[in-house]
C-alpha cells in the first residue's frame, strides 16, 4: 500500500469510528470489557494528537502522551468534535510531511511514514470495536488487514511473546489468507517467536478472510469462530503464549 491508500483508508475507518460513536459512547467493547466507545474515541484521539506532535516536531525520541494536551473525557458528547479536530490535524501534519523524513520510532522504521501505516491499522481495528459495542462489526478491508497482519507479525509479536507467563514447546500455527495468497508460519521457539510469509509444517492451519485473522492475532474476535484444521486446542492457547501489549 503507499501512502494516498493509507490516508484514503485512515479517513473511511475514522468516519467508521465516528458513526459508531454518534449511535453511543456508552456502550461496553466486547474483547475489552473496561472500556466504552468512548473510551476508543480517546484512546484512537489521543494517538493522533501525540504522534502527530512528534510528526511535526521531528523528534527523535518518544513523545510521552500528555492527558491535558493530548486527550479527552471519554464520557464528555464533546469528544465527538474533539476527535475529529484531533483526526483533521493528524492528516495535515502527514500530508505536509514526507514519508522520508526521520522521526522517532520503537520498531526499526525511524520515518515518518511508519507512523501513518501504524495509525491506519489502529484506527481499523479500534473502528471494529467501537461496531461491536453496537453489535454491528464490519470487516477490515482486505488489502489494509493483510498490511495489518504483516505490521503485527514485525512490530509486535515479539514483545507480545515477551509478556507471556507460558513456557513454549515448539508450538507451529499456519495463518492462511481466504481472500488472497497470502501464507504466514509463526513458530514459537526457545529463545522467542518467529514469523515467516511461507508455508511449512504446522500444529494448527486457520484459513480464514484477512480481516478475520488480524482480528484473531489481536485477540478480538474468539478463536471458536474460527475453523481450523489440526490441534485446535493449540488455537485457543495462542492468546496465553503470545498475550495483548
Amino acid at each position: 500500500m503507499d501512502e494516498p491508500q493509507y490516508l484514503d483508508t485512515l479517513a473511511t475507518n475514522s468516519q467508521g469510528l465516528l458513526t459508531a460513536a454518534r449511535q453511543g459512547l456508552d456502550g461496553r467493547v466486547p474483547a475489552c470489557p473496561d472500556w466504552t466507545v468512548g473510551h476508543v474515541l480517546a484512546h484512537v484521539g489521543r494517538a493522533y494528537n501525540a504522534f502527530g506532535e512528534m510528526i511535526r516536531t521531528r523528534s527523535q525520541q518518544p513523545i510521552a502522551p500528555r492527558p491535558n494536551d493530548h486527550s479527552f473525557d471519554p464520557r464528555d458528547p464533546a469528544i465527538i468534535p474533539w476527535f475529529e479536530a484531533s483526526f483533521d490535524r493528524y492528516v495535515e501534519t502527514m500530508r505536509n510531511t514526507d514519508a522520508d523524513e526521520s522521526v522517532w520510532s520503537w520498531a526499526g522504521d525511524s520515518r515518518a511514514g511508519f507512523w501513518l501505516r501504524l495509525i491506519a491499522h489502529e484506527t481499523a481495528i479500534h473502528r471494529t470495536d467501537a461496531e461491536s459495542a453496537h453489535d454491528e462489526p464490519k470487516p477490515i478491508e482486505a488489502d489494509l488487514a493483510t498490511d495489518g497482519i504483516n505490521g503485527m507479525l514485525d512490530w509486535f509479536l515479539p514483545r507480545s511473546r515477551a509478556f507471556s507467563l507460558f513456557p513454549s514447546h515448539g508450538e507451529r500455527y499456519l495463518f492462511r489468507r481466504a481472500d488472497g495468497d497470502e501464507i504466514w508460519l509463526v513458530t514459537l521457539t526457545e529463545d522467542g517467536v518467529m514469523a515467516r510469509r511461507e508455508a511449512g509444517n504446522a500444529d494448527v492451519v486457520i484459513e480464514a478472510p484477512a480481516s478475520d485473522l488480524l482480528l484473531l492475532l489481536w485477540h478480538r474476535l474468539p478463536p471458536e469462530r474460527l475453523p481450523a484444521k489440526g490441534d485446535r486446542r493449540l488455537l485457543t492457547h495462542y492468546r496465553d503464549l503470545v498475550p495483548g501489549v
